[in-house]
């Protein structure tokens, strides 16, 4: 039987939802000199509740701009690892790099890795555009962990990454804005997702 693209896709998520993938493939540790990769990137391990400490900085110090510097760090984050992670993921195992690609494996592995149980449903898989949810986004729990709810959305980092992500992956301009937020009293966090000029 050929292994086409939707049955390799197939594959790869059932590995990654039953927590079973081969973590040698894609992570290593070098302890002589301190270095830990996943997929050849330079990797750190941070515990949620120092990334709300980041971002709890970042607003203090920077006042108002401090929301637009997560979005922007986020979004610098996400367009690298459209690059190169993920284009190299998908040339390891022979697919497309794409929007559809990307949103069908997308799911399993970022809930392997702690970024929450993501829900690509509403989202259109060639243009990338419409509505993503994130149950447990690690940046709401983190935020209501260390200062608890407030009154407006506080996925900026997230809200930045996906716009670079998408950005990196189809060359277009994405606009993302969160429209709701489990730190601001909602079930989970969504974010809708457009293509065009990106704001000023």
């Amino acid at each position: 039987m050929q292994l086409t693209e939707k049955i390799k896709l197939a594959i790869i998520k059932g590995v990654f939802e039953r927590g079973i993938f081969d973590a040698k493939r894609l992570m290593e540790i070098d302890s002589k000199k301190g270095e830990f990769t996943i997929s050849g990137i330079r990797s750190i391990i941070v515990g949620t509740l120092d990334f709300a400490v980041l971002h709890e900085a970042a607003e203090k110090l920077a006042g108002n701009a401090g929301p637009a510097i997560l979005r922007a760090q986020g979004e610098k984050v996400g367009r690298i690892e459209a690059r190169k992670a993920w284009r190299k993921n998908m040339k390891r195992f022979n697919l497309s790099f794409d929007v559809r690609t990307v949103l069908s494996t997308l799911p399993a592995i970022y809930a392997a890795v702690g970024w929450g149980k993501i829900i690509t449903t509403g989202i259109n898989m060639k243009t990338g555009e419409g509505t993503l949810i994130i149950r447990n986004c690690f940046e709401a729990d983190a935020i209501l962990e260390l200062r608890g709810e407030k009154e407006k959305p506080q996925c900026y980092f997230v809200t930045g990454y996906l716009k670079g992500l998408f950005g990196g992956i189809t060359g277009k301009k994405f606009q993302v804005t969160e429209t709701k937020c489990k730190a601001a009293g909602a079930e989970y966090c969504e974010f809708k997702i457009t293509t065009g000029r990106e704001s000023v």
